[in-house]
């Protein structure tokens, strides 16, 4: 999990004071470090005599005196003689004027050398501690990729994308509502704020519902809206802030305003497209034109046709459009390379860049795997920008961020996947690994036998927020990003949050004196996690497994993720691994708890009004969770008895986990206390209530044709709350077997689940609606509900559902009593065991959601006895809901919409839509692997060209090596060769000490022999001293004889010598 930025902000405070600290002791050592070195550099004789730099001389000597007289009183002689010898040497120096300025201008030197050295030597840990620190802060918090890389560049380009943006707006009489500042440095004016109900709101408004068919998966940054933070550079022609403001102000019926759009207000959205043409000259199917924010891009002008239209048809969901721009061609950036590789390659790649407004990032769920010997993964992981790209959305930071890339089926990724509970998708950003979150160590983290993801789901696409009123609030922004608890939250938030955070709870027991008998394994067979002893395995054979292969319901089967919350009344986890582990206790009670999104829920609403004397006729019991309350007794002839008659909703055992707009067990008390009429939203653990799931599809043949619909938002839910007459869904009930009735919930409408969107995605000329219907509506047809059955289609296996207008069936009347529904919900005309499958011949019957709507992006309706959770949407402004009984008119009708409306069409000799639609789908599936097929050709190619260089490269390398063998060898000989060369001078050096040794004694003896002389002089007649002169003639003629012989010694030695390096030189090859 990545830091947020208040834990970031709160590590690098920690890692700065740290750093202080460590500065702060340092520099308190920084006096005793500079004192020790200075005395190994410089003997201070101010110090040695205690005095200061300015003493004058008379304060010198009586400082002398002082230490010579005190120091005589020292015992040891040696230490005594060396302050003597010190404070001799300070007198000398400082009582002379010259020497002592000398002295001073080498001891400041000194000092200042000294001074240099420590602070570099304290201050290199230090600052080496601080970046340690921050590059820990940065692996941590940081995933935005190298500068230098590919997706650096690329970020760096779309800080710099602007799109300019056209917008004219009718105002007639009112005014336009905006609120503006001046930008002084761009001479144009910055929208702040929209008001609420004038013309720029009201022409948002009307965009919005025109502008798309339903089929767009987010908006354009080219849509004509007027957004916050839009630049405004031109009004009716005028370019200067000062008439732009006064055009602003002038009322006139129409206003045309020229608008500048950063990419640093909006969402990047990344697209690959991989594009083919027969030949050079074959155009690509778009007109280009650098953009004018100096990018480098090429931006899309016009329609698309050709090799682009061909992509467009076989990838709906990632279509190009005009608008679009061009940054990269086969990954390769500049304008020059894009215009000169589109000219010339008859196969690219092009990277696709458009802004958008996507959803807050959705929470982040773990998937732990458990990988046996030889077993897969079946999961390709890669940088977000790597191919293939598919509509990424990358986020302010994240262009470094690692997603799933592709899951291959079959493996054990795809096998978790069909479980229910959190799914691994592909574009899911890796957070974490076994809790490693660097990059780095991801790959070898999938190599292990046990492997916990931290993921969090892509991201879901929106429309931008409605414009609010214009209010003074005190620093909205600052109290919103430093204090979220003045963030409001709106009751779906709270309730999707309590829910999640609930845990389904249940008993297990085993006896190992059962297992004795049975001659059955005695251990418990679990792998479990020390720290709160979640299940990350169940081993084949233990007991648990045994109770599991015993029961017929999964719901109380032990599985990975559960986790122990008692066993045998001991709650604590030492406790419980210790009665895990003892043998000698017999039976075995466990208590498990199963997160709520790896259980099979359903969340339903209620509403109940009670009389002013009666109670509400339920007992209550606060959850083991304390998030909601458990009924556990309905009282006969009470509130909820008297509405449950008719419904038979509630039962015991149920969980109310919202009172709206309440949410946790207080408030919801408190509110149960005092209201007479209460909304109640209530869970269920393994099902709902009775409910039918069934689909109603309209067809606009004609523009004065309307819907006839009218929704309302109710809880975290929509209603139909009225069908008008007239309308098509009128004529639709006329002939349904399961007509559409008030009170009917609206899943989907087109495939999108989001409510915000239901009213745009029903301007299309065929709307598909889902509705659930849990309760019996009080219709003629509606009493006897048949079975949706599954028809087959002549000349295709294929199955397909229809629900036309056109046919009338009859519901059987065998009983006049209602059918019992079941209280799983299911599908209807399907059995439960069967996945729900739309072949390629029915897309035209329910379009492909190509986002991802719920807000957390997992998907917990894989299952057929799965409940949808719905999320809650805000209010769109009517009271009424949504009236779609409005003509539309000019509605977009696309090619390919089939025709099935109330009138049966006359049948027709041609291809029918859906045949057409597959055999344009194969041939771009052709397309698409004969571009692959070259694309591998290319790189086999590639790869043989990178071998060859490689072979090169390392016969280069082998010669290199060899050539660096032999200069080692000449290297070593070298060395030795001077070794011998310092050990010869070393002796020739000792020979010459001896020798002046031998030339001080000689002279020595000369010159005693001269005195011996002068003396035989002053007494000429003594025999015994001539006799006694003798010997030491001799002596001295026998130094000098030796004398003579170390000269030519050390002569021949020193020319052996220098020879001796002569000839080394000489052979060492240059």
């Amino acid at each position: 999990m990545a830091l947020s930025a208040i834990e970031r902000h709160v590590m690098t405070g920690l890692a700065v004071g740290v750093v202080f600290i460590a500065l702060a002791h340092e520099m308190m050592e920084l006096a005793d470090v500079r004192e020790a070195v200075r005395a190994q550099l410089l003997d201070d004789h101010y110090t040695v005599l205690g005095i200061q730099d300015s003493s004058s001389l008379q304060e010198i000597k009586t400082a002398y005196r002082r230490a010579t007289s005190q120091f005589r009183a020292k015992p040891n002689a040696d230490d005594e003689r060396l302050r003597q010898a010190r404070l001799a040497s300070a007198l000398e120096i400082l009582t002379n004027s010259q020497t002592r300025t000398a002295y001073d201008q080498r001891r400041k030197l000194v000092h200042f050398v000294v001074m240099a050295m420590t602070c570099v030597a304290v201050l290199f840990p230090v600052c080496f501690i601080g970046w340690s620190v921050n590059s820990f802060l940065k692996g941590r918090g940081n995933t935005e990729a190298s500068p230098d890389s590919f997706a650096g560049q690329v970020v760096q380009l779309c800080s710099k994308t602007e799109v300019a943006v056209h917008i004219s707006i009718k105002r007639g009489s009112d005014s336009l509502g905006l609120r503006v500042n001046r930008l002084k440095s761009r001479g144009a004016l910055e929208l702040v704020e929209i008001a609420q109900g004038k013309a720029v709101d009201v022409h948002n408004k009307q965009i919005r519902q025109n502008f798309s068919d339903g089929s767009e998966p987010h908006v354009h940054w080219r849509v004509p809206e007027l957004w916050e933070g839009d630049i405004i550079t031109e009004v009716n022609g005028c370019a200067t802030p000062d008439e732009m403001m006064r055009e602003l102000g002038t009322k006139s019926d129409q206003t045309t305003l020229c608008v500048t759009r950063s990419m640093r207000r909006l969402l990047p959205h990344f697209t690959e497209v991989n594009l083919r043409r027969a030949s050079v000259s074959e155009p690509w199917g778009a007109e280009l034109r650098p953009s004018t924010d100096n990018s480098g891009t090429l931006e899309l002008t016009s329609k698309v046709s050709g090799a682009l239209a061909t992509w467009n048809e076989a990838n709906p969901s990632l279509q190009v459009r005009t608008g679009d721009r061009i940054i990269a061609v086969d990954r390769e950036l500049g304008l020059d390379h894009l215009v000169a590789a589109l000219k010339s390659k008859k196969e690219c790649v092009l990277l696709v860049l458009r802004g958008v407004s996507a959803t807050p990032r959705p929470l982040e769920a773990n998937v732990v795997l458990h990988k046996r010997e030889g077993q897969k993964l079946g999961i390709r992981i890669g940088a977000v920008l790597d191919s293939p790209v598919r509509g990424a959305i990358i986020d302010a930071g994240g262009s470094g961020l690692i997603v799933v890339k592709e899951i291959v089926p079959g493996y054990l990724v795809d096998e978790w996947n069909k479980r229910p509970g959190p799914k691994v998708m592909e574009g899911a950003v890796v957070v974490s690994i076994n809790g490693k979150k660097q990059s780095s160590q991801f790959f070898t983290e999938l190599s292990k036998p046990v492997i916990n993801l931290c993921l969090r789901p892509p991201r879901g696409v929106v429309q931008p927020n409605e414009p609010r009123e214009v209010a003074f609030r005190f620093a909205p922004r600052a109290r919103s990003s430093y204090f979220p608890c003045h963030r409001r939250r709106s009751f779906a938030v709270k309730l999707r949050e309590s829910v999640s955070a609930l845990h389904y709870e249940f008993q297990v027991h085993v006896s190992r004196a059962s297992a004795r008998a049975r001659g059955s394994s005695e251990k418990v067979g679990l792998v479990l996690d020390d720290n709160d002893l979640t299940v990350m395995d169940v081993k084949p054979g233990g007991l648990i497994d045994q109770h599991n292969g015993v029961l017929a319901d999964s719901r109380h089967k032990v599985c990975n993720g559960d986790r122990i919350v008692s066993v045998n009344s001991a709650s604590a986890v030492k406790q419980m691994i210790h009665v895990i582990k003892d043998e000698a206790v017999e039976d075995l009670a466990f208590s498990f708890s199963r997160p709520a999104s790896m259980t099979s829920l359903g969340v339903w609403e209620i509403e109940v009004e009670k009389r002013a004397d009666e109670g509400w006729g339920m007992e209550l019991n606060e959850h083991p969770s304390g998030l909601g309350l458990t009924i556990g007794n309905i009282t006969e002839g009470l509130a909820l008895d008297r509405w449950n008659r008719a419904s038979k909703w509630v039962q015991p055992g149920d969980v109310i986990v919202g009172c709206e707009p309440d949410v946790g067990v207080a408030p919801m008390l408190q509110r149960l206390r005092t209201a007479q009429r209460v909304r109640f939203t209530i869970l269920r653990w393994f099902g709902d209530p009775s409910c039918v799931r069934f689909e109603v599809i309209l067809m606009r043949r004609a523009k004065s044709e309307f819907l006839g619909i009218k929704l309302e938002p109710s809880g975290n839910k929509t209603i139909l709350s009225e069908v008008m007459a007239g309308g098509l869904l009128e004529q639709y009930n006329r002939a349904a077997s399961i007509p559409a009735a008030a009170g009917d919930e609206v899943e989907e409408v087109n495939g999108e689940t989001d409510p915000s969107r239901f009213g745009q995605c029903s301007q299309a000329s065929r709307v598909v609606l889902r509705l659930v219907r849990r309760t019996l509506v009080d219709t003629p047809s509606a009493r006897d509900i048949p079975d949706l059955r599954v028809t087959q289609h002549q000349g295709s296996p294929d199955l397909k559902r229809e629900i036309l207008a056109d046919e009338a069936v009859t519901a059987p009347t065998t009983s006049s009593e209602t059918p019992e529904l079941p209280l799983e919900p299911t599908r209807p005309g399907v059995d439960d065991a069967d996945d729900w499958d739309f072949m390629k011949d029915d897309l035209n019957v329910l379009p492909e959601a190509v986002v991802a709507n719920d807000a957390d992006g997992w998907d917990f309706n894989m299952d057929g006895d799965r409940v949808e959770v719905t999320h809650a949407h805000e209010d769109p402004g009517e009271p009424d809901g949504w009236d779609f009984n409005l003509q539309d008119p000019d509605p977009v009708i696309p090619d390919t919409a089939t025709a099935q409306c109330a009138v049966p069409a006359a049948p027709s000799p041609s291809p029918s839509p859906s045949v057409a639609r597959d055999n344009l789908l194969l041939r771009a599936e052709v397309e698409q692997l004969k571009a692959s097929v070259a694309l591998a050709k290319k790189d086999s190619s590639a790869i043989s060209q990178e071998l060859a260089d490689l072979r090169v490269e390392n016969e280069r390398l082998q010669a290199k090596l060899a050539q660096s063998t032999v200069q080692d060898a000449l290297r070593a000989e070298v060395l030795e060769l001077r070794d011998q060369k310092r050990h010869l001078q070393d002796a020739t050096a000792r020979l010459r000490t001896e020798k002046d040794g031998l030339v001080a004694a000689s002279s020595r003896l000369v010159s005693e022999n001269r005195e011996l002389r002068q003396r035989m002089r002053r007494r000429p007649s003594g025999d015994d001293v001539t006799s006694g002169l003798q010997p030491l003639a001799d002596g001295i003629m026998q130094l000098r004889e030796l004398a003579s012989s170390l000269d030519q010694i050390l002569a021949g030695e020193i020319d052996a010598a220098s020879h001796v390096d002569s000839d080394t030189l000489a052979d060492r090859p240059r």
